[in-house]
């Protein structure tokens, strides 16, 4: 489904609505006890999520994995307007 923009929402009963969070889609790779975490552009976001790079510390096999880590504001709110591209 593609997105539109709008400046007024539909109102009323069967127009149910959710909080879009963006984020950077990336890789989590580990090979070699070593962790990376990179951007589709190649960029490295390992020191950027240490909390990812923990969690996958403990696997005992080699990882590649593709997700998207969300850019969530401190005040809880979807933060498309702070993301780096």
């Amino acid at each position: 489904m593609l997105l539109l923009r709008t400046d007024k929402l539909h109102e009323g009963e069967g127009w149910p609505y959710e909080v879009k969070f963006d984020g950077y889609r990336a890789l989590a790779i580990k090979s070699g006890g070593q962790i990376r975490l990179r951007s589709r552009n190649d960029k490295d976001f390992t020191k950027r999520y240490p909390g990812v790079v923990a969690a996958l510390e403990s696997a005992r096999f080699v990882i590649l994995l593709s997700s998207a880590a969300p850019a969530v504001a401190p005040e809880r709110r979807s933060a498309t307007s702070n993301r780096s591209k």
